[in-house]
């Protein structure tokens, strides 16, 4: 067993096999890409600017125009089929998206979630509050209703048309 290029916090090399007591584990690392995904599409439909101010984290206009076309292949890409799994299935982000909430749903109820991907967000599942966000302006109502859920984003205040603040 030897050292190879892993360091803990202190820069002191650890053995590979080690890893896995430094490492989120694959069930964590999984939960941050599906929340960090519905954080991209759920700020995105609400409001485009959002979206790029995400991806950007608020480095300019010039940035922001380059980023333009973004939104519209990010939000597309959410409802491509993928092969996966054995035997193949085609099953796109959102069908897994509706999968997993659902069964959440079903075992806590409609809840508010609060998310760490990145920085601190509540996702709320209350249909009270998911009515409200959806009345006010939306660029994309479709990825709202598939999502299911509305969202309270401090960092995002302006952008995401705060219905929570009025």
């Amino acid at each position: 067993m030897g050292y190879a290029n892993c360091f803990n916090g202190n820069g002191k090399g650890y053995y590979v096999n080690l890893a896995k007591y430094f490492l989120p584990s694959e069930e964590y690392v999984l939960a941050y890409a599906l929340t960090k995904n519905a954080w991209y599409l759920a700020i995105g439909r609400i409001n485009n600017e959002a979206f790029y101010k995400a991806l950007t984290d608020d480095t300019g206009s010039i940035r922001s125009i380059a980023l333009g076309i973004k939104w519209s292949s990010y939000k597309s890409g959410a409802y491509v089929k993928q092969q996966v799994g054995v035997p193949l299935d085609a099953i796109s982000y959102m069908d897994v998206w509706k999968k997993i909430t659902r069964k959440l749903s079903e075992k806590h109820g409609n809840k508010n979630w609060i998310s760490f991907s990145g920085h601190g967000t509540i996702i709320s599942f209350d249909d009270d509050i998911v009515k409200k966000q959806s009345a006010m302006k939306n660029s994309d109502p479709k990825v709202l209703k598939d999502l299911g859920f509305a969202i309270i984003d401090s960092w995002l205040g302006t952008e995401l048309n705060t219905f929570y603040k009025k």
